[in-house]
């Protein structure tokens, strides 16, 4: 390990109090080498022929915690998964699975192996790829250009459910979102062959994305959050409903869409709270009228800062 690579370590491990998982330990886990082969081909196709190639990294965090953080370290772009989204992502999962009448509500046809197959997959890839949204399009360094403790400053997806956080950040957070459903939506919905395919596909990115944002309010239930805004009936699931019919040549129509939201919403809530015994409007009121009008506000807010906050992406000459 060279000096460069020793800094970047101490560096996380010092912000994060946290110690990074040795390769020796997980190389061997089929869970993690599959998560850090997806991480180290995305991050290369998005890095290619840009200035940062080779200068964003990813690492696993030991830390029980279902989470993921970004930071950046001299200009190195640093992504991080905790243990705990490892190792109780696939467990929840398949706890849920276990629950009465789940895929019956669930209302698709493909089979449960791999319904369950994907709903992991696509839970990994969407944690990660929120976190390249910040790091790819330069949330951070935008905010380091405008706050003056810019060596801290780190994004987490548990720290800004915790904390109060500005405009700007609400902002950052939504298009991080969208950034990770595009990227899901343009991998897995391209190449379907056919219509019912594509259906399936996007009802497990759906169940997939509200999976996480509940689990999310239940482990932030144990920490005293009163309320977690999931994108559900919202502005943002108005964009997430255009990105998925969007990406596919079949004509999928985005009430569709809507439709399967409405179907599989209450499976997932109805399963989870089987599991945690935690009710969903315990955890979020989705059609509270304030937060919708939060959600234009955050989006409209996205579009005036959108092309600042670009000039800080890897992709900026």
């Amino acid at each position: 390990m060279n000096d460069k690579e020793s800094f970047i370590r101490e560096n996380i491990e010092q912000r994060t109090e946290r110690k990074i998982l040795s390769e020796e330990i997980w190389r061997d886990n089929p869970v993690y080498t599959i998560i850090n082969a997806y991480a180290e081909t995305i991050i290369l196709n998005e890095c290619k022929d840009t200035k940062y190639e080779g200068n964003v990294r990813f690492f696993f965090l030991i830390d029980k915690q279902i989470n993921a953080l970004s930071m950046d370290i001299e200009g190195i772009r640093v992504i991080c998964m905790t243990t705990g989204t490892v190792e109780l992502v696939p467990y929840l999962v398949y706890e849920m699975r276990q629950c009465k009448n789940f895929f019956n509500d669930y209302g698709s046809d493909m089979n449960p192996d791999e319904i369950i197959k994907e709903l992991i997959s696509y839970i990994f890839l969407h944690i990660f790829l929120h976190e390249c949204g910040h790091v790819f399009e330069g949330h951070i360094q935008y905010l380091n250009a405008i706050v003056l403790d810019a060596e801290c400053l780190t994004y987490s997806r548990i720290d800004h459910i915790q904390n109060q956080i500005s405009m700007d950040e609400k902002a950052l957070e939504y298009a991080a979102d969208l950034y990770g459903t595009m990227y899901l939506a343009q991998l897995f919905l391209t190449n379907s062959l056919s219509r019912r395919e594509v259906l399936d596909k996007i009802r497990n990115i759906y169940a997939a994305l509200i999976f996480l944002y509940l689990v999310l309010a239940v482990f932030s239930k144990d920490k005293g959050v009163d309320e977690v805004c999931v994108p559900i009936t919202s502005r943002i699931n108005e964009m997430l409903t255009r990105v998925l019919a969007d990406a596919t040549v079949f004509n999928i129509e985005v009430g569709d869409i809507q439709t399967i939201l409405q179907e599989i919403y209450p499976a997932i809530a109805i399963a989870l709270y089987r599991i945690t015994k935690l009710k969903s409007e315990d955890l979020v009121d989705y059609k509270n009228k304030k937060f919708l009008r939060e959600m234009e506000e955050i989006d409209n807010h996205w579009n005036e800062i959108k092309d600042k906050v670009l000039k800080f992406s890897i992709w900026e000459d």
